[in-house]
Parts: C-alpha cells; structure tokens; sequence
C-alpha cells in the first residue's frame, strides 16, 4: 500500500528542492550577463539529480518510520 503521507511529503522536497536548483542556477545566469554554457548545465544537473535521490531516499525512510508505527500500533492491539 502506497503512503500518501511519505509521498506527498517527498514529492514536495522534491519540488521546492528542483525548483531552488533550477532558479538559482537562472540567477546566475541572469548577474554573469550571458549564456550558460555546457558545466553550468552539468553542475545543474548533479543538483537535480541529488534532490531526487534524496527524495526518493527520504521516501523509504518516511515508509520504513510508517511501517515501524503501524506495527508497534498494532502490537497494543
């Protein structure tokens, strides 16, 4: 069963995380007065990437804490 808590949780690091990297890199861009070129976009990308890995890592974690409490709620039972 898929947690809409974990997910709704992870998909908003995700967004606000991509959408940092994405206008940071924009303003810079903006204050050099120029074009990026092809390592702006690579370092761009290696941010994007880790925000989507820590994502998905944050995900499995919020699941595992999840799973963790339903099973210790049910153990009272």
């Amino acid at each position: 069963m898929m947690s809409s808590v974990a997910l709704r949780i992870s998909r908003l690091y995700a967004c606000f995380g991509c959408a940092w990297i994405i206008l940071s890199s924009l303003a810079v861009w903006v204050s050099l007065g120029r074009p990026s070129n092809g390592v702006s976009y690579a370092e761009m990308g290696k941010g994007l990437a880790f925000i989507l890995v820590s994502a998905t890592l944050l995900f499995a974690l919020l699941r595992r804490w999840e799973n963790e409490l339903a099973r210790r709620a049910a153990a009272l039972v």
